[in-house]
């Protein structure tokens, strides 16, 4: 633009009056300037925004510099200030693109009142009150018009680099790490706190995540939602449709309901659920996105209280669809992966059972025979060498019990959590039976544990009730299983011989002392639970094991 300037000074030199020269020189050095700064920027990869508004202001400056010299207000150089304009809506966005188009129209209210047209003879210069006022709404009119276009260029580029990033992150992470990638961005971008995740796979299969923002910081929390009737309320929409809902009054909401295609629904059919949702929540508007996946609704995400303004509803729509497009593929191999994981552990486990079952106990059962058969041979004659025989016998026989009840806890498999219950009290009962110890059983009913903690649940109970039958010389003990929020807690407690330590041990202080039942620590551990051990000896012992329900 300087360059083209500077061509038209020099093609019609008397255009700008007595002050050609100031006005070639100013151009001039502009063109210098610009150049110079095309070379600096050539090096740098992202420009300050300190930078940036020094140069917004040269910018500005000189505009005002070179009309004044080209009379003013009536200045032919009119599209430097243009320039400014279009410049502030490139770098920022509208609103900044109105402060430039306030100050231009006041740096040209400045220069009328310099030239004679009101009498104030400080430069030379012919000045048009008409031509004056239409320059001022030009400037307003393309002031908004480039500010808008400008605002909405940089929203698309913020939601692509958005929708790319969270869409890469979903790919690269899996399990509990996708939530925390792909939610912890989300909520920002929408402003909102809390939302819950809805994945559904066949055969009645779900899994429902309550994710929420930590205070002080942009980690997500993430927790099962446990009670079976408040899974039910996110469940209820299986529509393809993204919505969000504000409500107005106790029985009036106000949705904006868009399609698969982005397109809104004019239609006085109500969201499924909406004001069980509400209500659950607490909260006063809920935004709702499907995720898709070949053509199928495979589940849903729900962001409560997002800061989305009146008028962007739609938009916001739009913007959390194309988030889920691009997440729900991975969010599906997820779900799927956790699906085949759970059901190759649970296969192979079933076939090491039958593997010892049918191999290592019959075995040993033989040889119990065989040592029986040989003790009664000898009973008469050798009554020593029988009664050593008899003791190895009673140890075989031991060993095939435990080998048999080994293969039958390893072909466990829990599709509930009240199964996961049944097969406790089951359990525990046997123990009663088999030892003679008193058990005392404790546990919610409502309480929702996760699929793929369960087994591990039994097989802790199990580990425990092992070690006080052999070790406490106990004669109670008490079983609680109890599921909170984003936890579930497993305590067993006994008044046997206890610890050789006596107090409260976390399960890092018992892995540097080596104390504890091993096998729990490593089963703890592996949930990414946490044991606590309070030891009394004499007086009896309490295991304390707490792991998230994720």
């Amino acid at each position: 633009m300087s360059a083209v300037a500077l061509q038209a000074i020099w093609l019609d030199p008397t255009k700008p009056a007595g002050y050609a020269s100031a006005t070639y020189a100013l151009v001039s050095l502009y063109a210098l300037c610009s150049i110079g700064v095309l070379v600096w920027l050539r090096s740098r990869t992202t420009l300050p925004r300190a930078e940036a508004v020094i140069a917004h202001a040269a910018d500005i400056v000189f505009a005002t510099a070179v009309t004044l010299f080209t009379d003013g207000p009536n200045s032919p150089f009119f599209t430097f200030f243009v320039y400014a304009l279009l410049a502030a809506a490139y770098r920022w966005g509208s609103y900044e693109t109105l402060l430039t188009t306030v100050a231009a129209a006041v740096l040209m209210l400045v220069e009328a009142l310099l030239v004679n047209g009101f009498g104030i003879a400080h430069v030379d210069g012919q000045f048009d009150l008409n031509l004056l006022i239409m320059r001022v709404f030009y400037l307003w009119i393309i002031g908004m018009c480039v500010g808008y276009l400008g605002e909405t260029a940089h929203q698309r580029r913020k939601e692509s680099a958005a929708i790319a990033s969270l869409g890469r992150e979903a790919w690269l992470n899996t399990g509990h790490g996708l939530l925390q990638s792909v939610l912890g961005p989300a909520l920002q971008l929408y402003g909102s706190r809390r939302a819950v995740v809805v994945l559904k796979g066949r055969a009645n299969k779900s899994a429902v995540w309550h994710c929420e923002l930590a205070a002080g910081s942009n980690d997500v929390n993430t927790s099962f939602v446990l009670d079976d009737a408040q899974r039910a309320i996110f469940l209820e929409d299986a529509s393809a449709t993204a919505w969000h809902v504000i409500a107005r009054t106790t029985k009036w909401v106000d949705a904006v309901i868009l399609n698969r295609e982005g397109l809104r629904i004019r239609s006085t059919k109500k969201t499924p659920g909406i004001r069980s949702l509400i209500d659950f929540a607490k909260c006063r508007s809920v935004m709702s996105v499907p995720l898709e996946f070949r053509d199928a609704v495979i589940g849903r995400v729900f962001f409560f209280n997002p800061h989305i303004p009146l008028f962007e509803r739609e938009t916001a729509l739009r913007l959390g669809q194309r988030i889920a497009t691009e997440v729900a593929p991975a969010a599906h191999n997820v779900f799927r992966l956790r699906r085949l994981r759970s059901r190759a552990e649970s296969g192979e486990r079933g076939r090491i059972a039958r593997e010892l079952h049918d191999g290592l106990v019959q075995s040993i059962s033989a040889a119990e025979l065989r040592v029986d058969v040989v003790r009664r041979r000898v009973a008469k004659s050798a009554p020593d060498e029988a009664a050593e025989l008899a003791r190895v016998q009673a140890v075989l026989s031991s060993e095939v019990r435990s080998l048999r009840l080994l293969t039958r806890r390893m072909q466990l498999t829990f599709s509930s959590s009240n199964e996961l219950l049944d097969t406790l009290f089951e359990l525990l009962t046997r123990f009663e039976r088999e030892t003679g110890i008193a058990v005392h059983f404790h546990a919610d009913r409502d309480a929702y544990v996760p699929s793929h903690t369960r087994y591990e649940i039994v097989r802790i109970v199990q580990e425990g009730l092992t070690n006080i039958r052999k070790h406490s010389g106990a004669k109670h003990v008490t079983v609680r299983l109890a599921a909170g929020t984003g936890s579930v807690r497993l305590i067993i407690e006994d008044d046997g011989q206890g610890f050789a330590f006596t107090g409260q041990r976390s399960q890092r202080e018992l892995e540097v002392m080596s104390a504890g039942p091993l096998v729990i620590r490593e089963r703890v551990r592996l949930l990414r639970g946490e044991l606590r051990i309070v030891s009394m000896p004499g007086k009896g012992a309490r295991l304390d094991v707490t792991v998230p329900a994720t």
